[in-house]
């Protein structure tokens, strides 16, 4: 048996997910950053995914998983990284909306003053998208090298969750182009990033379950069932 990241299973694919998530907000509260009732949100969020994860725990990873290398194992990381960066991001995203609404219409209550102001909120995503996505353009380009070197030649660019990696990064390129023109902030900025969340969740979760042969088809239980 050859050892491996734990990443490669449902049950390993969601914790990870999990805890990448939580060390976003963790790298965003060590820098400082005014988080009241952020918390409560992104660890909401975190159970729900562990939720989801618990089902696939005596699920097994599918065969050929088991060999991994240092490309292939920073590939996994930076993607890790960058989708718990993006997900904190989208958080904060429908945080701004609450905020925005709640000004609108003048409802100044509980919610409203356990949330940061919307000034924060605006850059705090940008901040969160900034550190993301150099991450995630690595995460990308090395698996790019990585399927080539293992000479997959051009299948792996009709994989589902490639075709969804590539839009998603799209999505977020244009939503960074968006940040720096200044007319293009707060409201705008905070609908084009709940895009972006929804983008990376297929991505992440849904393309690799619309085909059995996908490389990154993590629910698909290994040969011969549950393992006890």
């Amino acid at each position: 048996y050859e050892a491996r990241l734990p990443t490669f299973g449902q049950f390993e694919v969601l914790a990870c997910y999990g805890l990448s998530i939580v060390g976003a907000y963790l790298h965003a509260v060590s820098a400082g950053r005014r988080l009241q009732g952020i918390s409560l949100i992104t660890m909401g969020f975190v159970a729900v995914v562990l939720g989801l994860a618990v089902p696939g725990v005596d699920v097994a990873a599918k065969p050929g998983t088991e060999g991994s290398n240092v490309l292939l194992g920073v590939h996994i990381i930076t993607a890790f990284v960058g989708y718990g960066f993006f997900t904190l991001a989208s958080l904060l995203a429908a945080t701004y909306i609450v905020q925005d609404n709640n000004l609108k219409h003048k409802r100044f209550g509980f919610v409203f003053e356990a949330l940061p102001p919307l000034e924060v909120l605006d850059n705090l995503m940008h901040r969160q998208i900034a550190i993301a996505f150099p991450i995630f353009t690595v995460s990308v380009a090395l698996g790019v090298r990585h399927a080539w070197l293992m000479g997959g030649g051009t299948e792996w660019l009709t994989d589902p969750k490639i075709l969804a990696t590539a839009v998603t990064w799209l999505v977020y390129a244009i939503l960074i182009h968006l940040r720096l023109r200044a007319d293009q902030h707060g409201r705008k900025l905070a609908d084009v990033v709940m895009i972006g969340l929804g983008c990376v969740l297929f991505a992440f979760i849904g393309a690799p379950m619309l085909s059995a042969s996908s490389v990154h088809n993590f629910v698909r239980p290994a040969a011969g069932g549950p393992q006890p």
